[in-house]
Protein backbone atom coordinates (compact mmCIF):
# COMPACT_ATOMS: atom_id res chain seq x y z
CA UNK A 1 0.00 0.00 0.00
CA UNK A 2 1.14 3.61 -0.51
CA UNK A 3 2.31 5.55 2.21
CA UNK A 4 -0.95 8.08 1.49
CA UNK A 5 -3.53 5.55 2.25
CA UNK A 6 -1.70 3.76 5.47
CA UNK A 7 -2.18 7.56 6.39
CA UNK A 8 -5.98 8.21 5.30
CA UNK A 9 -6.53 4.94 7.35
CA UNK A 10 -4.97 5.54 10.74
CA UNK A 11 -6.21 9.17 10.64
CA UNK A 12 -9.49 8.06 9.84
CA UNK A 13 -9.16 4.93 13.13
CA UNK A 14 -7.82 7.54 15.23
CA UNK A 15 -11.01 9.89 14.63
CA UNK A 16 -13.63 6.87 15.14
CA UNK A 17 -11.85 5.91 18.35
CA UNK A 18 -11.63 9.44 19.69
CA UNK A 19 -15.03 10.17 19.27
CA UNK A 20 -16.02 7.34 20.67
CA UNK A 21 -14.24 7.91 23.85
CA UNK A 22 -16.04 10.72 25.56
CA UNK A 23 -20.08 10.61 25.33
CA UNK A 24 -21.98 13.18 26.24
CA UNK A 25 -24.45 12.14 29.08
CA UNK A 26 -28.05 11.87 28.46
CA UNK A 27 -29.56 13.11 31.43
CA UNK A 28 -31.91 15.97 30.71
CA UNK A 29 -35.90 15.36 30.04
CA UNK A 30 -36.43 16.19 26.51
CA UNK A 31 -37.16 19.84 25.64
CA UNK A 32 -35.15 21.03 29.26
CA UNK A 33 -31.74 23.02 28.87
CA UNK A 34 -28.64 21.26 29.78
CA UNK A 35 -26.02 23.59 31.15
CA UNK A 36 -22.71 22.03 31.15
CA UNK A 37 -19.30 23.44 32.20
CA UNK A 38 -15.75 22.53 32.41
CA UNK A 39 -14.59 20.99 35.82
CA UNK A 40 -11.64 22.85 36.85
CA UNK A 41 -9.59 19.95 38.79
CA UNK A 42 -10.33 17.50 35.88
CA UNK A 43 -10.41 19.68 33.00
CA UNK A 44 -13.26 17.65 31.72
CA UNK A 45 -16.97 18.59 30.84
CA UNK A 46 -19.76 18.23 33.01
CA UNK A 47 -22.80 18.95 33.77
CA UNK A 48 -23.52 21.91 36.31
CA UNK A 49 -24.89 21.47 39.50
CA UNK A 50 -28.24 23.72 40.36
CA UNK A 51 -26.57 26.13 42.71
CA UNK A 52 -23.76 26.92 39.68
CA UNK A 53 -26.83 27.35 36.97
CA UNK A 54 -28.34 30.11 39.44
CA UNK A 55 -25.69 31.72 39.77
CA UNK A 56 -24.65 31.67 35.71
CA UNK A 57 -28.21 32.66 35.46
CA UNK A 58 -28.12 35.66 37.52
CA UNK A 59 -24.82 36.89 36.17
CA UNK A 60 -26.66 36.69 32.25
CA UNK A 61 -29.43 38.89 33.89
CA UNK A 62 -27.10 41.17 35.61
CA UNK A 63 -24.86 41.62 32.06
CA UNK A 64 -28.07 42.44 29.96
CA UNK A 65 -29.26 44.86 32.87
CA UNK A 66 -26.29 46.85 32.61
CA UNK A 67 -26.43 46.70 28.62
CA UNK A 68 -29.58 48.07 28.63
CA UNK A 69 -28.34 51.05 30.99
CA UNK A 70 -26.15 51.89 28.90
CA UNK A 71 -28.16 51.77 25.63
CA UNK A 72 -30.71 54.31 27.57
CA UNK A 73 -27.64 56.61 28.86
CA UNK A 74 -26.02 56.97 25.06
CA UNK A 75 -29.51 57.25 22.97
CA UNK A 76 -30.58 59.79 25.84
CA UNK A 77 -26.92 61.92 24.40
CA UNK A 78 -28.27 62.33 21.03
CA UNK A 79 -31.45 64.32 21.66
CA UNK A 80 -32.40 66.70 18.62
CA UNK A 81 -33.04 70.26 18.78
CA UNK A 82 -36.72 71.39 19.10
CA UNK A 83 -36.08 75.02 17.01
CA UNK A 84 -33.50 76.03 14.77
CA UNK A 85 -31.90 78.46 17.01
CA UNK A 86 -30.79 75.48 19.31
CA UNK A 87 -29.80 74.18 16.11
CA UNK A 88 -27.20 76.62 14.81
CA UNK A 89 -26.20 77.19 18.63
CA UNK A 90 -24.79 74.05 18.23
CA UNK A 91 -23.03 74.07 15.38
CA UNK A 92 -19.37 72.97 13.97
CA UNK A 93 -17.38 74.39 11.06
CA UNK A 94 -14.51 71.86 9.80
CA UNK A 95 -12.58 72.73 6.90
CA UNK A 96 -15.37 75.40 5.64
CA UNK A 97 -18.20 72.62 6.26
CA UNK A 98 -20.89 73.52 8.46
CA UNK A 99 -22.51 70.92 10.25
CA UNK A 100 -25.66 70.96 12.85
CA UNK A 101 -28.32 68.59 13.68
CA UNK A 102 -30.95 68.95 12.09
CA UNK A 103 -34.73 69.81 14.09
CA UNK A 104 -37.16 66.89 15.13
CA UNK A 105 -39.66 68.85 13.26
CA UNK A 106 -37.35 68.05 10.03
CA UNK A 107 -37.60 64.19 10.37
CA UNK A 108 -39.72 61.74 8.50
CA UNK A 109 -39.75 58.13 7.96
CA UNK A 110 -40.98 56.69 4.47
CA UNK A 111 -42.30 53.37 4.79
CA UNK A 112 -43.32 50.67 2.12
CA UNK A 113 -45.11 47.61 2.53
CA UNK A 114 -47.20 45.01 0.40
CA UNK A 115 -51.08 44.84 0.82
CA UNK A 116 -53.02 41.70 0.85
CA UNK A 117 -53.42 42.27 -2.78
CA UNK A 118 -50.17 42.27 -3.46
CA UNK A 119 -49.90 46.13 -4.00
CA UNK A 120 -47.42 48.22 -2.60
CA UNK A 121 -48.37 51.10 -0.32
CA UNK A 122 -45.80 53.67 0.42
CA UNK A 123 -46.61 56.20 3.58
CA UNK A 124 -44.65 58.85 5.00
CA UNK A 125 -44.91 59.19 9.00
CA UNK A 126 -47.56 56.95 9.42
CA UNK A 127 -49.52 58.67 6.57
CA UNK A 128 -50.59 56.93 2.96
CA UNK A 129 -49.09 58.72 0.04
CA UNK A 130 -50.31 58.71 -3.54
CA UNK A 131 -48.18 56.76 -6.19
CA UNK A 132 -47.48 59.25 -8.16
CA UNK A 133 -46.10 61.36 -5.46
CA UNK A 134 -43.98 58.45 -4.08
CA UNK A 135 -42.70 58.01 -7.17
CA UNK A 136 -41.38 61.27 -7.08
CA UNK A 137 -39.74 60.74 -3.68
CA UNK A 138 -38.31 57.84 -4.97
CA UNK A 139 -36.46 59.58 -8.21
CA UNK A 140 -35.20 62.25 -5.20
Amino acid sequence: MKATTLMLLGGLAFAGASLAAEPVPQTAAPGASLKIGIDAKTGKRRQLTAEESAALDAQAVQQQAGAKGVAAKSSSRYTLPATVEESMANKRVVNGIVGFKPIAASMSSVTVTRDANGAVVFSENGEPIQAAKAKEMASE
